[in-house]
């Protein structure tokens, strides 16, 4: 393998790595919206039972 079809081979691999990343910390961003979503709701049960 020479230098050139090395150097194209890290590339592609960098690039597959920035995409998986970004689906990554995408994923890792909708997770916590719905924890978030999650404590929010279970927060309005606690506060109506609270209330009784």
């Amino acid at each position: 393998m020479n230098n050139q079809t090395a150097i194209s081979m890290l590339k592609n691999e960098i690039a597959a790595l920035s995409k998986a990343s970004e689906r990554a910390a995408n994923a890792a961003e909708r997770a916590a919206e719905e924890a978030k979503a999650a404590a929010d709701k279970a927060d309005r049960i606690f506060q109506r039972q609270m209330r009784k």
